[in-house]
């Protein structure tokens, strides 16, 4: 005669709820950038003196999203202040220099727009 004794555990895993993307968000940056530029007239070929470019950045977001099914489509948008630079007067470049002045990079605002459909 044979005998068993066993348990058995039954363990239903929690049903998968579908992820709803739909909606909008606004979101805040603070960041910090740095980089050069090199002066000069680029339709020329001729190039000036280098420009150190650094500083704080500060952006506003916003983002639309749309699902229909298991597609999602939508954009998002920021709008970022720049950042800037100066390198002093007497500087010199491969055929530019600061001569007459400070040689001064601005980038006063960045605009980024992205889509997205996935």
């Amino acid at each position: 005669m044979i005998r068993a004794l066993g348990i058995l555990l039954i363990c239903a895993a929690a049903p998968v709820t579908a992820q709803d993307w739909s909606g909008q968000w606004t979101g805040v940056s603070l960041g910090y950038g740095s980089g050069t530029y090199q002066q000069g007239v680029s339709a020329l070929n001729e190039l000036g003196a280098e420009v150190d470019v650094k500083g704080a950045m500060f952006g506003l977001s916003y983002a639309w999203n749309r699902q229909s099914g298991p597609t999602v489509y939508g954009f998002d948008a920021a709008l970022i202040s720049g950042i800037d630079g100066i390198t002093a007067q007497g500087t010199l470049g491969p055929q530019w220099n600061c001569a007459s002045g400070d040689c001064n990079v601005s980038i006063d605002t960045l605009l980024t727009l992205r889509g997205r459909f996935g």
